[in-house]
């Protein structure tokens, strides 16, 4: 659901595009199918989906765009995975961009790299569920 509303907000600005990797299941086939399923065809001239962990694809995935003005992390929320998605980010984050990062509560990865990057905001925030989980809210100052 995420990439749909995403895809419906490109659509009304009439710019932007973007990019989803994912590693599908390795042991239910049958959830490929689900891979974009909430995105329309009418919204997938701005989507690309990549294939594959964020590990192997990301840094040449953010080597080819340059710049990227909004990511969200939400795939392995383990606190090695976080942390090296969010600093293979930051290094093409535009100035005044924001990094979205689910699930934040069972490590510190959020915390520490706030720690080790003092001249970024950010801020944390709890999920609608009030089940304890957060995530957090990265912006890059102009």
């Amino acid at each position: 659901m995420t990439s749909r509303i995403v895809l419906e907000a490109l659509n009304r600005n009439e710019r932007g595009h973007l990019w989803s990797i994912d590693l599908p299941h390795p042991l239910e086939k049958d959830l490929h199918a689900q891979i974009g399923a909430a995105v329309p065809s009418s919204r997938r001239t701005r989507w690309s989906y990549v294939e594959g962990s964020s590990r192997r694809r990301l840094p040449a995935l953010l080597r080819s765009l340059a710049q990227v003005d909004l990511f969200i992390h939400d795939s392995l929320h383990t606190a090695r995975n976080t942390r090296f998605e969010m600093e293979q980010t930051l290094h093409v984050l535009a100035s005044g961009g924001i990094m979205i990062v689910d699930d934040i509560s069972p490590h510190q990865a959020f915390a520490n790299f706030a720690r080790d990057f003092p001249r970024l905001e950010t801020l944390v925030c709890p999920h609608s569920d009030r089940a304890g989980s957060f995530f957090g809210l990265v912006h890059k100052p102009t």
